[in-house]
C-alpha cells in the first residue's frame, strides 16, 4: 500500500467498507464517500440505486414531493400503509429508512422543491442526479443545468 493509499485508508471507515476498499482501493472509496447524489422521485428503480449506493457510502439527497400515499412498492416503502400515510411526502417516508440503513452517511437531506422549480444553484452540489418518472423536457432541462 502506497503512503497516499495509507492516508486515504485512515479517512475511510475500514471496518464498514472493507470489501469495497479491497475491491477498488481506498482512493476510490474516498472519492465515492465525497460524492453526493440527488434522487428525483424515489421509484422501484431509483430505490434500488439509492440502496446500493448508500450502502457503499455515497451520500443521498431526496427530492420527491409526491404525496406518500402515491408511493409504489419498493425497497424503502414502509410495510404498514398507516406508517406510509403519516408522512407528508415520499421523500419524508424514505428518509428515515435510508438513515437507518447507513448511519455513517450523516443524514439524508430532503430538497423540498418540485422538479420544475429546480435551479442550477440547487443542482451544483451534486456529483450525480438520478431521476425517474419525469417528463423528457424536464430531464433535458435538468441535464443542461447540471
Amino acid at each position: 500500500m502506497s503512503p497516499e493509499e495509507s492516508k486515504m485508508t485512515q479517512n475511510v471507515d475500514i471496518s464498514r467498507y472493507d470489501r469495497q476498499v479491497r475491491l477498488w482501493g481506498a482512493e476510490s472509496q474516498h472519492k465515492m464517500m465525497n460524492s453526493r447524489v440527488l434522487y428525483i422521485h424515489v421509484t422501484g428503480v431509483t430505490a434500488e440505486i439509492l440502496k446500493n449506493l448508500a450502502l457503499a457510502g455515497i451520500k443521498a439527497t431526496l427530492c420527491d414531493t409526491r404525496a406518500s400515499a402515491e408511493m409504489e412498492p419498493h425497497f424503502f416503502t414502509p410495510t404498514q400503509p398507516e406508517k406510509r400515510l403519516k408522512y407528508a411526502s415520499v421523500a419524508h417516508a424514505v428518509q428515515p429508512l435510508v438513515e437507518e440503513m447507513n448511519p455513517l452517511l450523516e443524514g439524508c437531506p430532503i430538497l423540498e422543491k418540485d422538479v420544475s422549480d429546480l435551479t442550477e444553484e440547487d443542482l451544483k452540489a451534486f456529483t450525480v442526479i438520478v431521476a425517474s418518472q419525469i417528463p423528457l423536457e424536464e430531464a433535458v432541462r435538468l441535464s443542461k443545468l447540471a
